[in-house]
């Protein structure tokens, strides 16, 4: 299998300590994104929920939602999990999604990261305003899963969901979810980041 040319932006930004991370698990994840976004827009996303004008009718009850985060799950197994030798991870998709703590998020310095105005609070409105709108120079982003604004039309899911896990140039921040746009980061397999 041919890999695509990695910057070295990407792989240095990635080092949180000082050395670098264990493994580029990038692809891996553009796979499971791959999939769910084939899935919902294919198969489980309802026709019927346009309203017109671009707008979609959402209800976070109906049972497409509870199904595709089940599936979700079983994909993140198979597609990614296993792949690394985490097999024995769980992870949780859905209202009370969680980062999973060995996969970390590289983002090239300075590029646009949306971060929210508050802590995570499950069902809760997000608002991505926070003032700081740019990725910080030392940052540490633990990957949740892949983020899209229409959650019942057509998804691209086109960013990363992350919890900042660190920062010591903005410490107001850690334990706040942020966005980044795929196109400006990449995921590494951790191996000091714990199972649980």
């Amino acid at each position: 299998m041919t890999r695509l040319f990695r910057p070295r932006w990407l792989v240095w930004s990635a080092s949180r300590r000082g050395e670098p991370m264990e493994q580029d698990v990038t692809d891996l994840l553009n796979r499971y994104r791959e999939a769910c976004r084939f899935l919902w827009n294919n198969f489980l996303r309802d026709p019927d929920a346009h309203i017109g004008g671009g707008q979609y009718r959402v209800s976070l009850a109906d049972e497409r939602f509870c199904d595709f985060a089940r599936m979700k799950e079983i994909l993140f197994t198979a597609l990614v999990l296993r792949e690394i030798g985490r097999e024995e991870f769980e992870p949780c998709f859905g209202a009370y999604d969680k980062p999973i703590p060995f996969l970390r998020v590289s983002a090239r310095k300075d590029t646009r990261l949306m971060i929210n105005r508050t802590l995570p609070q499950p069902y809760a409105n997000q608002y991505w305003d926070a003032p700081i709108t740019r990725v910080p120079e030392k940052i540490d982003l633990a990957f949740i899963d892949y983020f899209d604004w229409n959650s019942s039309g057509y998804s691209d899911f086109a960013y990363y969901y992350v919890r900042i896990v660190g920062c010591s140039e903005h410490p107001e921040i850690v334990g706040r979810d942020a966005l980044l746009e795929v196109l400006n980061g990449g995921v590494f397999a951790d191996d000091q980041g714990s199972t649980s």
